[in-house]
């Protein structure tokens, strides 16, 4: 259970390495600003 759970880690650490690069190019608010285009465009 231990090794699970350091291996869960590894891999939220390594998924919140990429959402940061993804923040660097789209800037920080792309999620927000793409819902709310979404919901403006219905």
């Amino acid at each position: 259970m231990r090794r699970e759970k350091e291996e869960l880690i590894a891999l939220f650490n390594e998924a919140s390495k990429e959402l940061r690069k993804v923040s660097k190019i789209y800037g920080e608010d792309f999620a927000a600003r793409s819902i709310r285009e979404d919901r403006e465009s219905r």
